[in-house]
């Protein structure tokens, strides 16, 4: 339980993310994170990820409908060999996904599109991993490149930019 552990006793881990607050974990939650500890993505079997998404849910960071972004920011910290951030502006342009897939529809559709855009982007993320040499990007000395999930993020980040500035240069 390396990742686990290195969470508890660093300020990026459970402190911060306030997973430890018995107010924010939904019942069952710490289980499953102890359960996902060392998964490496690349590794990351379908009930994996239906546990992530079952987490993802169950979280409880803010009083907005939407829990993806949030949550697999604040997972990502924890699990940190597993979880990939999704966010709205990189991750959304990278999967061809628009802002208001994530937010500002009813509930149910808003669950049903989050589920979606999790299991598509986890997929992709999964499928990178298992066939890009991600180990040779990482780091201990880059503090942005210091696991395959964040060599991804990264690597999505600088690619929607590139693409951003070359449509920008076209115009």
């Amino acid at each position: 339980m390396s990742s686990l552990r290195g969470a508890l006793s660093n300020d990026f881990g459970l402190a911060r993310t306030g997973l430890h607050n018995p107010l924010v974990i939904a019942p069952g939650l710490f289980p499953a994170i102890q359960q996902l500890d060392g998964v490496r993505l690349e590794d990351a079997s379908a009930d994996t990820l239906r546990v992530l998404w079952d987490m993802v849910e169950g979280l409880q960071f803010n009083e907005a409908q939407a829990k993806l972004v949030v949550n697999t920011k604040a997972l990502a910290h924890v699990l940190t060999e597993l979880v990939v951030p999704i966010d709205r502006t990189y991750t959304g342009a990278f999967l061809f996904r628009f802002p208001g897939e994530f937010d500002g529809v009813s509930r149910d559709i808003l669950r049903t599109n989050e589920k979606q855009i999790f299991y598509l982007a986890f997929s992709a993320f999964r499928w990178i991993a298992q066939r890009v040499d991600l180990a040779k990007y990482i780091s201990i000395a880059d503090d942005w490149n210091t696991t395959k999930p964040k060599v991804i993020d990264n690597a999505i980040i600088g690619f929607v930019e590139y693409i951003r500035a070359e449509l920008a240069a076209r115009r």
